[in-house]
């Protein structure tokens, strides 16, 4: 199944769902991490309180949450295309939890497509601006 930005949901080679192969194989490399020691552990799809005076603004559930040698938290995103709702969250995540780093890590090969994508529409658009259409 594809989502709205055509990535595919599938799964990592630990048996966790993920909206992309591109989370997938990460997934699977933070699993090579874990086991050679170079982290102590991670979990998936983490859920974070957004939350401004007292008020629930919305839940940021993060990719994944790593735990480092000395046992701090960090947040990896893996990303092929940066939403605005995503970036609007990540901001007052940043903000609301100073403490633990967030880290994007970007698919340069998804990047490269969505940005040809753009220019096409783009393009698209522009031929089709001060066309008239004359009918008889």
């Amino acid at each position: 199944m594809q989502n709205k930005y055509t990535a595919k949901k599938s799964l990592c080679s630990q048996g966790h769902k993920h909206d992309s192969r591109w989370e997938a194989k990460y997934c699977n490399d933070l699993e090579l991490l874990k086991r050679g020691g170079a982290i102590k552990g991670y979990d998936v799809q983490v859920p974070f309180d957004l939350k401004v005076n007292d008020a629930l603004i919305c839940v940021h559930r993060v990719d994944f949450v790593v735990y480092n040698q000395e046992g701090n938290k960090e947040v990896h995103e893996p990303k092929g295309f940066e939403s605005s709702d995503w970036k609007i969250k990540k901001k007052l995540f940043e903000a609301l939890y100073p403490e633990i780093p967030y880290f994007v890590i970007i698919d340069e090969k998804a990047k490269e497509r969505w940005n040809r994508w753009k220019k096409r529409k783009k393009e698209e658009k522009g031929r089709s601006k001060g066309r008239v259409w004359v009918t008889r």
